[in-house]
């Protein structure tokens, strides 16, 4: 919060503190835009039913923002809303049409006003998934000048500079961003500028802290999980396989599906040539996020293990993926391991 590669990518962890920050879970449903009035649609309640139907919760969640939409199509905060369901889908499913359906809506919310926090903010992040950076930095920049005080901008804007090279900015955009309101996110962004400069036992220390905050706070399950699943990628990139693996398995006891950490258990067992295990997990994973990724693992594990046709069968299909996302605009697809 996910990499093309065994190993993950600063991209990979700043993508997921970008999409952590907007993304709610789907149990917690839109409270309403603090930016527009509500209108008179009921908002979706969280029932049993519902929680254990999450495609069915995903359609009440859209249908709820059309509406919206169309009860007030000039009110521009509705089309934030919507948008920011449908990044968090992205982010979840992998498919990158819903990235698509948002920056849709967020033009036109742009069109009805161009001053508003949101509306540049998000659109902000999808020029980022998108590597076009300069653009992210624009829009962003302009979500700040509109309202100073809100941290969450200054660490997307950190990301952007972080991406192009420029740690000096990425590095004071991320202090503001912490010194504004301490958060899960402004922990983990200074983790990875730690990483950055191989302090390990920094970034666990950071690491830690946005896990304890997270907790704290209450914050959605998958952000815990993701905040254990980084703390065991930082002890694997350190050399502490075993401390690695406890972690991964203390994220899965907080979501017992989490991708991201099936996914970097995965890896654990591949590097301790356990293959059959690494494979079981990464089918699983495959189930659960088809993203083409997982089939370079996949193709890189069947390749070692000598099952040539399965290497080659994953290795076409994560390579047509790339190219749908190319031909969509996107140069990969960038998630929570990210980049979270």
């Amino acid at each position: 919060m996910p990499p093309f590669f065994i190993k993950m990518t600063k991209l990979n962890i700043t993508f997921f503190l970008i999409i952590v920050g907007i993304s709610f879970s789907l149990v917690y449903l839109s409270q309403g835009s603090k930016e527009g009035p509500k209108v008179g649609a009921q908002e979706p309640s969280v029932i049993e039913e519902l929680a254990d139907n999450p495609e069915k919760q995903f359609k009440r969640i859209i249908d709820y923002h059309q509406l919206r939409i169309k009860r007030r199509p000039s009110d521009y905060s509705n089309y934030n809303e919507l948008a920011r369901v449908y990044i968090a889908k992205a982010r979840e499913t992998g498919d990158l049409n819903y990235y698509i359906k948002a920056e849709t809506l967020l033009e036109k919310s742009l069109q009805l006003n161009s001053e508003n926090y949101s509306g540049n903010l998000y659109i902000g992040l999808i020029k980022q998934a998108k590597h076009d950076f300069k653009s992210s930095i624009q829009y962003v920049e302009k979500s700040i000048q509109v309202n100073p005080k809100e941290n969450y901008a200054y660490g997307v804007l950190g990301d952007a500079y972080l991406e192009i090279g420029d740690l000096s900015k990425a590095t004071e955009m991320y202090k503001r961003m912490h010194k504004i309101k301490p958060s899960l996110e402004s922990f983990g962004r200074l983790s990875n500028l730690k990483m950055e400069k191989k302090d390990f036992d920094g970034a666990l220390s950071e690491m830690q802290n946005a896990y304890d905050l997270g907790a704290k706070n209450s914050n959605p399950k998958e952000n815990l999980a993701w905040a254990q699943a980084m703390i065991g990628s930082i002890y694997f990139d350190s050399g502490k396989p075993g401390q690695a693996k406890v972690h991964y398995e203390k994220s899965l006891e907080i979501m017992d599906d989490y991708y991201l950490a099936l996914k970097k258990l995965a890896e654990f067992h591949e590097e301790e040539n356990n293959y059959k295990e690494a494979e079981k997990l990464y089918l699983k994973v495959l189930e659960l996020n088809s993203r083409p990724e997982v089939h370079h693992a996949l193709s890189h594990l069947y390749e070692k293990s000598g099952k040539k046709a399965l290497a080659e069968k994953h290795s076409i299909k994560a390579k047509e993926m790339a190219r749908d996302y190319k031909d969509l605009g996107f140069e990969e697809l960038h998630t929570h391991s990210h980049s979270h």
